[in-house]
């Protein structure tokens, strides 16, 4: 029996197939940060990284009421991350996720979870 983030993904990967077919960009930007949690839970910090600053880029332009539990979760593993990364990689990684369109942001997750692009 799988535990913890690979026990998550087909559950992880259902989400983002629906999320793209029916959500919004806020619900894709959610599933997002959850999608970048587990990265940052198996130690690929590279890609949550990216995942966490597309996401938040989506959630900050479009003013979406985040749950404060919600943002409080994603503001500390972003500084989890900031300590975990040389800061200049940091900011290239930063600087890859803020550029990333909806469409991006959401190919690039089904990507860490081995999904065919949207």
């Amino acid at each position: 029996v799988l535990h913890g983030p690979e026990a998550a993904r087909p559950f992880l990967r259902d989400a983002v197939r629906l999320g793209h077919e029916d959500g919004g960009v806020i619900d894709l930007a959610e599933i997002t940060s959850v999608v970048a949690e587990s990265a940052l839970r198996v130690e690929d910090h590279e890609v949550a990284a990216v995942l966490y600053a597309a996401a938040t880029m989506v959630l900050d332009v479009s003013r979406a009421v985040v749950a404060p539990w919600q943002r409080t979760r994603i503001d500390e593993s972003v500084e989890a991350l900031r300590s975990l990364l040389d800061p200049a990689r940091f900011r290239v990684l930063w600087e890859q996720g803020n550029a990333m369109t909806p469409d991006e942001m959401v190919d690039f997750a089904r990507q860490h979870l081995g999904m065919d692009p949207a």
